[in-house]
C-alpha cells in the first residue's frame, strides 16, 4: 500500500510490539465503565419509552407507520422487535443489544483508525469514544449514552456510518469488489435511520471513491448494494398496508426533514446554534484559538527539544504527565465543550489530506483520512456551531473528533519530525491533554450516574433513575389500583414510558405530543383519532416547553389537545400528585 513519506510511519515503528494490550486494556476500560453506569441511562419519562414501547407493539402484532405512528427509518424498530421476539420483551434486552452495538463500533473504530494512523492513536480515539461519547454523561437528560440512546436511529445509523467507511478503506487496500457490495449494502442500512447521518455518509462515500481512485466500474456494486435494503423494507411493509404508505415508511425520517416549520423551531435552531449565532461563532472562536496555542506550544517545546533526544524515556514520561495533570487539575474546563472547534479546524484537516491525496496518488492513507473528516464534517451539520460532546453531539460529533485525533497523533508528529522535532515528545504531551479530558468525563459521568438511585420497574424492565422514576411508579400504582390491566392509556404530553412498563397500548397510532410530533403529523389529525378512539385512563404530566420556547405544554403546541383533556364531561379525576409547596406533578383520569 502506497503511503506519503513520513505520514504515519514514525508512529508505527515506534509502537510497542505487544499488539494485543491495547485491545484488552480498552476492553477492561469499558467494562469498567459499563459496570459503574449499569441500569442508570435510562430517562423515566423522556424518550426512552417511545424506544421501548414502539418494539413491544411490533411483538404484539402492530405495524410501525400503520399502528405506531414513527417519523425515522423502520430498521431500529424492527431490529428491536427481533431482539424482543428471540430473547424475551425487556429493556435489559435492548441494553445487551445497545452494548453490542456499541462494542462493535468500537472494534470497528479501532481497526480503521489502525490503518489510517497507528495503534496509539486507535487507541486513544477508541478511549475517547467510550468515556466522552459512548458512556458519558454531564447533564440531563440521561438517554444521550450509547447504552441506552434517546434514538436508537442515531446510533445505530452512526455505527453503520463507521462500519461503510471501513468496507469502502477495505475495498480500495483488497480491490474485492465484494467489499464495494458490502459498503452498498451498509449505506442501504443508513438510509433506513435517519437523514442526516444517510445524507452524511452518502457524501463521504462519494468523497471516498473520489479519493481512493476507484473508478466509475466501482459504482455498479455499490449502487446494488444500496438499493437492497430499502427495497426489502418495502416489501415487507407493503403486506401490511397500501404501497404508499410503505414507501412513506421507508423514507421515514425525510417526509418532515424538509418541513418549516421544524427547520426553523426554537430547539432546532438551538441545537445547530444558530439561535444565538454571535455566541455560538465566538464560543466555537475561542476554542479554536485555545487549542491552536495548546497543541502549537507543545509543538513548538517538541520541535525546541529535538529529534536527537527523541528516544528519551523521561522525557516521554514528563511530556505526557505535565499537560494531563496540569489540566485535570483545572476545575473550570469545560471538556464537553471542546468540540466546538471543529466547524473551523476540521476544514483546515481536510485540505490538507485532500491536497496530500493530489498530490501522491495511491496514498491509501491519505485518502482513507480524509474520507473520515468528510464524514465528521457533515455529520457536524445538525450541531454545526453548537459541536458539544452532548445532546446530539454524543454520537454526531464522533467522527470529526476521531479525524482531529489522527491529525493531531499522526499527520503532526509526522510534520515535527521532517523538521528535526521530537515527534514522540510530542504524541506523548497530546496523549496527555486527551487523557485529562478523559480523566473529566469518567469524574463528571460518575457523579451523575451515582444521583441515580430511584429505582423503576422490576425484573428485566428494572432501571435507575432521578427522582421522576418515583413519579412513575406512582402512576403505575394508581392505575393498578384502579384496575388499568388491559386498558388504554394515554399520557399527556409525553411519558409512554408508563404505557409499556404498564402493558397499556395506546387509543391510537400516536405515543408522543411534543411540538416535532404535532409539527410532524399534525396536531388536529392527532385530535381527531383521539375524539374517534378516547383513551380509558389519562395521565396529565405538565411540562415546561422552554426548549421548544414556549412556557408550558398547552400554550401554543397542544393547545386543543390540553382543551380537549380539560372536558370535565370527559373524564373524572382520579388522583393527583403535587410536591409539598403545592405545585402540580400529575394527574390520572378515568373515562367517565
Amino acid at each position: 500500500m502506497a503511503t506519503h513519506p513520513g505520514s504515519s510511519d514514525a508512529g508505527r515503528r515506534q509502537t510497542p510490539g505487544w499488539r494485543g494490550a491495547g485491545p484488552v486494556g480498552l476492553l477492561l476500560f469499558g467494562a469498567l465503565l459499563l459496570l459503574r453506569s449499569w441500569g442508570r441511562w435510562c430517562d423515566p419519562l423522556v424518550d426512552t419509552g417511545r424506544e421501548l414501547y414502539a418494539p413491544w407493539r411490533l411483538v404484539e402484532g402492530d405495524v410501525l407507520y400503520r399502528d405506531v405512528a414513527w417519523f425515522n427509518g423502520p430498521l431500529s424498530a424492527y431490529f428491536h422487535a427481533l431482539a424482543f421476539r428471540l430473547f424475551g420483551v425487556g429493556l435489559q434486552t435492548l441494553v445487551v443489544a445497545n452494548v453490542a452495538v456499541m462494542a462493535g463500533t468500537a472494534a470497528l473504530l479501532h481497526d480503521l483508525v489502525r490503518r489510517l494512523a497507528d495503534r496509539l492513536t486507535a487507541a486513544v480515539g477508541v478511549a475517547l469514544f467510550l468515556a466522552c461519547f459512548a458512556l458519558g454523561q454531564a447533564f440531563p437528560p440521561s438517554d444521550f449514552t450509547w447504552a441506552f440512546p434517546y434514538s436508537h436511529e442515531l446510533t445505530h445509523g452512526v455505527a453503520l456510518a463507521v462500519a461503510a467507511l471501513w468496507a469502502l478503506e477495505r475495498a480500495a487496500r483488497t480491490r474485492r469488489r465484494c467489499w464495494l457490495a458490502c459498503h452498498g449494502v451498509l449505506l442501504g442500512l443508513v438510509f433506513l435511520t435517519k437523514p442526516e447521518v444517510f445524507l452524511a455518509a452518502a457524501l463521504a462515500s462519494a468523497a471516498g471513491l473520489f479519493f481512493y481512485r476507484t473508478g466509475v466500474a466501482s459504482l455498479s456494486p455499490i449502487v446494488v448494494g444500496a438499493a437492497a435494503p430499502p427495497l426489502v423494507a418495502f416489501v415487507m411493509l407493503a403486506t401490511a398496508m397500501p404501497p404508499a404508505e410503505a414507501c412513506r415508511g421507508v423514507l421515514g425520517g425525510w417526509t418532515g426533514a424538509f418541513l418549516p416549520e421544524l427547520r426553523t423551531n426554537h430547539f432546532y435552531r438551538y441545537t445547530r446554534g444558530t439561535l444565538d449565532i454571535e455566541h455560538s461563532l465566538a464560543m466555537a472562536a475561542l476554542w479554536s484559538g485555545a487549542e491552536i496555542a495548546l497543541f502549537g506550544a507543545l509543538a513548538l517545546l517538541a520541535r525546541a527539544w529535538g529529534k536527537a533526544r527523541d528516544g528519551s524515556l523521561v522525557a516521554r514520561v514528563v511530556a505526557f504527565a505535565v499537560p494531563a495533570a496540569v489540566l485535570y487539575a483545572v476545575p473550570d474546563i469545560a471538556w464537553h465543550h471542546a468540540t466546538r472547534a471543529l466547524p473551523f479546524l476540521l476544514p483546515v484537516v481536510l485540505v490538507v489530506w485532500v491536497w496530500r491525496c493530489w498530490r501522491v496518488p495511491g496514498d491509501l492513507t491519505a485518502a482513507g483520512r480524509a474520507t473520515l473528516a468528510v464524514l465528521g464534517l457533515t455529520m457536524l451539520a445538525k450541531v454545526m456551531w453548537s459541536a458539544r460532546i452532548a445532546h446530539y453531539g454524543f454520537a454526531l460529533v464522533l467522527p470529526g473528533t476521531l479525524a482531529l485525533v489522527v491529525a493531531l497523533l499522526a499527520d503532526a508528529p509526522a510534520a515535527l519530525e521532517r523538521r528535526g522535532g521530537a515527534p514522540q515528545v510530542f504524541r506523548s504531551a497530546v496523549v496527555g491533554v486527551l487523557v485529562a479530558m478523559v480523566a473529566h468525563f469518567v469524574g463528571v459521568s460518575g457523579k451523575y450516574f451515582a444521583s441515580h438511585t430511584t429505582p423503576v420497574a422490576e425484573g428485566g424492565d428494572a432501571f435507575l433513575a432521578d427522582a421522576r422514576g418515583r413519579l412513575v411508579e406512582t402512576a403505575l400504582e394508581i392505575l393498578r389500583d384502579a384496575g388499568a390491566d388491559g386498558r388504554t392509556l394515554l399520557v399527556l404530553p409525553e411519558g409512554v414510558t408508563i404505557n409499556y412498563l404498564g402493558r397499556m397500548r395506546t387509543p391510537t397510532s400516536f405515543i408522543n405530543f411534543l411540538p416535532p410530533e404535532l409539527i410532524i403529523f399534525g396536531e388536529d389529525r392527532i385530535l381527531q383519532s383521539l375524539r374517534a378512539q378516547p383513551p380509558d385512563f389519562l395521565v396529565l404530566l405538565p411540562r415546561s416547553m422552554r426548549e421548544y420556547g414556549e412556557e408550558h405544554w398547552g400554550d401554543r403546541y397542544g393547545a386543543s389537545l390540553a382543551r380537549w383533556a380539560a372536558e370535565p364531561r370527559r373524564f373524572e379525576l382520579l388522583k393527583e400528585v403535587r410536591t409539598p409547596a403545592g405545585r402540580l406533578l400529575m394527574q390520572v383520569l378515568r373515562r367517565r
